[in-house]
């Protein structure tokens, strides 16, 4: 095990990595990318149980069930909830427009594509 401490996004953060984890990093965006967390995953008090890769400018965002109760988003490195819970690198190859949710931690995802925005021009 090491013990690392970083700082991301100007929070310090120590935590306990296995050298493995450290070195094998699936995702095709490197560790240090921003990301957006709903503020209770980022504060850790709900789990992730939506993901989504967005297609207009390849944002990842990681957030728990009561993202649309009106929580502030929250800029992270985008290893800080794969970090946390390492179940989420099954994420990896989301594709641009997908998204994934899953009921509770331990369950399997489910992985759709996002519906495709109507622009103006289209709903005039």
């Amino acid at each position: 095990m090491l013990l690392v401490a970083h700082v991301c996004n100007q929070s310090l953060r120590v935590r306990l990595y296995s050298l493995p984890q450290i070195f094998n990093w699936k995702f095709p965006d490197p560790p240090h990318t921003q990301a957006y967390l709903s503020e209770t995953v980022h504060n850790g008090t709900e789990p992730v149980t939506y993901v989504s890769h967005d297609e207009e400018d390849g944002a990842w965002q990681f957030l728990g069930d009561s993202m649309a109760d009106g929580g502030r988003p929250v800029l992270s490195c985008l290893h800080h909830p794969i970090d946390d819970d390492p179940s989420l690198a099954e994420l990896a190859d989301l594709p641009l427009g997908w998204y994934a949710e899953r009921a509770k931690v331990g369950e399997p995802w489910v992985r759709r594509q996002h519906e495709p925005e109507e622009s103006e021009e289209e709903s005039e």
